[in-house]
């Protein structure tokens, strides 16, 4: 079902006129539509929430945002076109004992640990520049500051060279800005993002009565969901052991 369709179809079951203008889905719509997305991201592990996300690095990276990443699950570096090595996760404490020094200090090579440092500035030192912070073992305000919905990982040691990096986790979907725009829930399961969609405009309306028969309306859709991932998880567990 294409985006509009499902603008659409929010509009007939909810029966309010107010998501589509000139032919078009409104600010309104992408709004509540991508808030339902990511409530429905959050709450229930889909098909498609666990994905792949690359980035190549560069002699000296060490810092690495994964955008749109809401947990980090796995890490693989390819050093070759055949050679792939899964790193260690490590503790931040565990990273701060084993490479001690700033990150410009530490000595590159491949790398073979990662770990999720401390990654965001307390409110009132967001505005802190990095001359403010040079004591900081291994803070660089580029890659902290303002990265709120991104997950940030540290490699050890630095790079040496170019590598390919593989991070493996749980992803948001897509935020819909265009008629254009697919993800999971557009083209898999439209009808539980037009549910979610109107659960969210009741809960503006301070309608929770109508909200909690919308969010029951998902939750029945998703236990379907659910049922068929677990049945597919059982049948590969089914057929190792046997």
């Amino acid at each position: 079902m294409t985006l509009q369709a499902v603008v659409d179809q929010v509009e007939t079951l909810s029966g309010m006129k107010k998501f589509i203008s000139g032919g078009t889905p409104t600010a309104e719509a992408y709004r509540l539509m991508n808030a339902a997305q990511k409530w429905l991201d959050r709450s229930f592990e889909s098909p498609k929430s666990v994905a792949k996300w690359y980035k190549d690095l560069v002699a000296g990276d060490a810092l690495v945002k994964v955008v749109g990443c809401r947990a980090v699950t796995r890490v693989w570096i390819n050093t070759d076109v055949s050679a792939v090595s899964e790193l260690v996760k490590l503790t931040w404490d565990e990273y701060r004992g084993l490479y001690p020094d700033k990150v410009s200090n530490t000595t590159q090579g491949i790398p073979v640990n990662y770990a999720l440092p401390v990654a965001h500035f307390a409110a009132d030192q967001q505005a802190t520049i990095e001359g403010d912070i040079s004591g900081d073992l291994y803070l660089e305000q580029s890659v902290f500051v303002g990265n709120f919905a991104n997950k940030i990982i540290i490699l050890g040691p630095p790079a040496d060279d170019v590598y390919r990096l593989s991070v493996e986790g749980l992803f948001y979907s897509k935020t819909l800005s265009a008629v254009s725009d697919t993800t999971y829930w557009t083209e898999v399961e439209p009808e539980v993002l037009a549910f979610a969609t109107i659960y969210h405009f009741r809960i503006g309306l301070n309608d929770l009565d109508g909200a909690d028969v919308w969010k029951r309306a998902v939750l029945d859709k998703l236990v379907g969901i659910a049922d068929d991932m677990a049945s597919e998880q059982i049948a590969g567990v089914t057929h190792m052991e046997g």
